[in-house]
C-alpha cells in the first residue's frame, strides 16, 4: 500500500480491518450462492413454469426466480414444437384424405395432445405476457388441484383447518400484490411548508419551473427520487415539494389530485389492453354476449364479428379432427385418444352447426370451448 497521490480526484474509501475484510468475503460468498442459484433456477425454468401461479409466487418471493418469465419459457419451448406437430399432422391427414399417403406419420399420431399442448401454451404466453403475471399448464394445475383437494379433506376429516393462517395470509398478500399498481399517492406532511409525494408513478410533467397546486397552495419541486430499475413497479417515486413564495414565477401550473396515478395507471392499463381485445377477437367470440358486451362497452369489441370468425374456426377444428380420425382408423394406427378426438370433433361440429344457425339469425351463442378463454376475459374486464 502507498499514500493515494492527492493530485488523483477520483478515489472510494474503504475500511480495511479484520471485520471488513470477513465482510467482504462473506458478501462474495453470498454473491457466488446467488448466482449459483440465477443459474439453477434458469435451467430449471421450463420445469418450474409449469407450476400453478401462487406457487410460482411464492418460489419468487423466496428465491431470484421470476415467475413470469418462468411462465414465458415453459410455454414458449412447449409451443414450438406442437406447432410443427399439429402444421405437420394436418398435413398428413389432407394427404391421407387425398390418397396421396396410406397412412399418418408422426406427427399425425401425435394428436390430439400436440393440438392441446399448442392452445394451452399459446393461451399462458398471451396471459403472461399480457398480464405480466404467471399462469401454470392445465394438467399441472389440475393434479396439483386434486393434490390439494385430497389434502384439505383429509384436513376435515381429522379435524385439521381447511385452510392455515400462513395459507390465507400468502393469498391475501398476492391479491395486494395485483391491485398495487393502482392505489392512490401517499401524501406526507413534513411541515415548514414542505410535502413528501409517495407515487407508484411517474410525474414527468412536474419539474422546478411547474407550480403545483394542491389543497388551495402552490408548490414547487424540490428533489425526487426514482426507485431502482428492478424495483419499478413496486417501490414508489419519491418527491418533495416546498411551498411556493407568493413572488416566486412558473413556467407552468398544474392542479394535483393524489388519486391520479391510480386513474393514469387505469387508462395504461385500458390502452394496452385494448389492441389485445382486437387481436385476439374469435377468441372472444367463443364467449357468451353477456360478457362480449361488456368487452364492446369497455374496448369496443364487436360481438357478431366474431362470434362469425370463431365459428368459422371451431369448424374448420372439427373438420380437421372428423377428417384424420377416419384415416387412422382406415391404418390401424388409432387409439384410445383418436377416438375421443373423433368424439369431440362430432360434438364440436354439431355446435359449430347449431351456432351458425344463430349466428345467421343474428343471435350470439356461446361454444363450451370459451370456458377456457373464459378467465382472460374476466381479466380483461377487471380494470
Amino acid at each position: 500500500l502507498a499514500p493515494w497521490p492527492e493530485g488523483l480526484v477520483m478515489r472510494a474509501v474503504l475500511p480495511f480491518s479484520a471485520a471488513a475484510c470477513q465482510a467482504e468475503a462473506r458478501e462474495r460468498r453470498g454473491r457466488a450462492r446467488r448466482d449459483q442459484a440465477r443459474f439453477g433456477q434458469l435451467l430449471a425454468a421450463p420445469l418450474l413454469g409449469l407450476l400453478p401461479a401462487h406457487l410460482q409466487r411464492r418460489l419468487e418471493a423466496r428465491q431470484t426466480y421470476s415467475a413470469v418469465r418462468g411462465t414465458i419459457i415453459s410455454a414458449g419451448l412447449l409451443f414450438a414444437p406442437a406447432f410443427v406437430f399439429t402444421l405437420a399432422g394436418l398435413y398428413e391427414a389432407l394427404a391421407c384424405a387425398t390418397g396421396k399417403a396410406e397412412s399418418g406419420g408422426w406427427a399425425l399420431r401425435s394428436y390430439p395432445w400436440s393440438p392441446f399442448l399448442l392452445f394451452d401454451s399459446g393461451i399462458r404466453i398471451m396471459f403472461a405476457w399480457i398480464f405480466s403475471e404467471p399462469i401454470g399448464s392445465l394438467p399441472v394445475v389440475v393434479v396439483v388441484g386434486i393434490g390439494r383437494a385430497v389434502g384439505q379433506l383429509f384436513r376435515r376429516l381429522f379435524g385439521g383447518p381447511a385452510e392455515s393462517a400462513a395459507t390465507r395470509r400468502r393469498r391475501e398478500l398476492n391479491t395486494a400484490r395485483q391491485v398495487a399498481a393502482l392505489r392512490d399517492d401517499e401524501v406526507r406532511e413534513l411541515g415548514d411548508g414542505e410535502l413528501e409525494v409517495l407515487s407508484i408513478l411517474p410525474k414527468p410533467h412536474w419539474t422546478p419551473t411547474t407550480l403545483i397546486r394542491f389543497r388551495g397552495r402552490g408548490y414547487g419541486l424540490a428533489g425526487s427520487e426514482s426507485p431502482p430499475v428492478a424495483a419499478v413497479g413496486r417501490e414508489p417515486h419519491r418527491f418533495l415539494l416546498r411551498e411556493a413564495p407568493p413572488e416566486g414565477s412558473f413556467a407552468s401550473a398544474v392542479d394535483y389530485d393524489p388519486s391520479e396515478s391510480r386513474l393514469v395507471a387505469r387508462r395504461l392499463l385500458h390502452s394496452g389492453r385494448e389492441s389485445w381485445v382486437r387481436t385476439l377477437a374469435p377468441l372472444w367470440g367463443l364467449l357468451a354476449e353477456p360478457v362480449q358486451r361488456r368487452l364492446e362497452a369497455a374496448y369496443g369489441h364487436e360481438p357478431l364479428r366474431a362470434t362469425g370468425h370463431a365459428v368459422i374456426a371451431t369448424g374448420a377444428l372439427a373438420a380437421a379432427g372428423i377428417i384424420t380420425t377416419p384415416q387412422l382408423l382406415a391404418a390401424g394406427e388409432a387409439g384410445a385418444g383418436d377416438a375421443l378426438l373423433f368424439a369431440a370433433s362430432l360434438l364440436l361440429a354439431a355446435e359449430s352447426a347449431y351456432r351458425f344457425h344463430a349466428f345467421r339469425a343474428g343471435r350470439i351463442v356461446p361454444s363450451v370451448l370459451g370456458h377456457l378463454v373464459a378467465p382472460l376475459a374476466r381479466r380483461l374486464l377487471r380494470f
